[in-house]
């Protein structure tokens, strides 16, 4: 078994180096000009083949724009709380978020 550090500061990462560790950056915001984004391409190649990989396996998404449809922040905060209770957890804040109705 081996240990992992996450959101460890930048100006602790040499002393993690020194130490014989690997750093791996994870969780950058992404920014997409969605006017000129495309999946077309050979750099795009493996995009393609994940999101048909989800495909095969039966998942979808839905992109909702404003206005959304009445009771839809509901419906979605029913199914977290839902899911809360049958977890026996309060709100869980994760490293990139939680549930928050004024930004979705």
């Amino acid at each position: 078994m081996k240990e992992i550090y996450y959101r460890i500061p930048s100006e602790s990462l040499t002393v993690y180096h020194e130490a014989g560790k690997k750093s791996l950056f994870i969780g950058q915001e992404g920014v997409v000009d969605l006017q000129k984004f495309t999946l077309e391409g050979g750099e795009k190649k493996s995009i393609r083949n994940a999101l048909n990989k989800l495909k095969d396996q039966g998942y979808a998404s839905q992109i909702y724009t404003p206005l959304l449809r009445d009771g839809l922040i509901q419906k979605l905060r029913s199914v977290s709380d839902d899911w809360l209770k049958s977890m026996e957890r309060e709100e869980i804040v994760f490293s990139q978020g939680m549930f928050r109705e004024d930004e979705i």
